[in-house]
């Protein structure tokens, strides 16, 4: 960055002797307003009057404009108008029911976790089949926990528990049942 560069950006953000520092804003449309000081100017920005593509002009004491300059590379005002769009009025938050909290419907994989595991009681007992089907309870389970955990409002964490610890089980039971009948088939 030159001298002349540091120079200009301190007219920027500084005032000088004789007051604020004055400018003149110039749309994409080529409609210019102003003179008007800084803070103004950044206040234009924050009501997204200006755009990405409008330019500044520096005031001279004498009324003529100064060297034309993209609000992008004004120091103060890039940021402002960087940030994502907001929506006006409050955020509403999340209303915790209590049957979200008793079914968590928001964290359909505990749930579809919780409901197969207590079914994987059953299908446990068949050789292989058994053994896939608690995998996939498990993989339930922790996906579902972890969805929990991402998002408190889902709930479901101890459904979530409930599916990894019965899928564990019967992943157990399913290995035992499976070498079971490979034996018996083999001898």
């Amino acid at each position: 960055m030159t001298t002349e560069q540091r120079a200009s950006d301190h007219a920027f953000e500084l005032a000088s002797e004789a007051g604020p520092a004055r400018f003149v804003v110039e749309l994409a449309s080529g409609q210019r307003f102003g003179p008007a000081d800084l803070s103004t100017i950044e206040q234009w920005a924050r009501e997204s009057r200006l755009g990405r593509d409008s330019a500044v002009y520096e005031v001279a004491p004498d009324g003529s404009l100064g060297e034309r300059r993209w609000v992008m590379d004004v120091p103060s005002l890039a940021p402002i108008l960087q940030a994502p769009p907001t929506s006006p009025g409050p955020v509403q938050p999340v209303r915790d029911d209590t049957a979200s909290v008793i079914v968590p419907y928001r964290n359909p994989r505990a749930l579809t976790g919780y409901y197969m595991s207590v079914f994987g009681l059953l299908m446990m007992l068949v050789p292989l089949l058994g053994l896939i089907y608690a995998c996939i309870v498990v993989y339930l389970g922790v996906t579902g926990f972890r969805y929990a955990r991402l998002n408190p409002h889902a709930h479901g964490s101890a459904h979530a528990w409930i599916a990894i610890l019965l899928g564990m089980l019967e992943m157990i039971v399913g290995i035992g049942a499976t070498v079971f009948a490979v034996a018996r088939m083999l001898g």
